[in-house]
């Protein structure tokens, strides 16, 4: 599972509370590869985005359907 670590900051000041993430993060056992966040922009982007199997219907609020059963 991959996680982003955010400050939450409401004023530019506050950003430097995210050491307090990180340092949670790190405890937990987290490393640089757990960490979105830490990807360059591109690829920060490209893991965002929905896989196409699971992208919504254009127009539609609902999901794309399951595939069909493999039986």
């Amino acid at each position: 599972m991959k996680v982003i670590l955010s400050t939450d900051a409401h004023h530019p000041e506050h950003l430097k509370l995210m050491r307090y993430g990180v340092t949670t993060a790190r405890r937990g056992g987290l490393t640089k590869q757990d960490v979105l966040n830490t990807l360059p922009p591109a690829k920060l982007l490209a893991a965002l985005r929905p896989p196409p199997s699971q992208r919504r219907i254009p127009g539609s609020t609902f999901p794309n359907p399951p595939p069909a059963a493999p039986w």
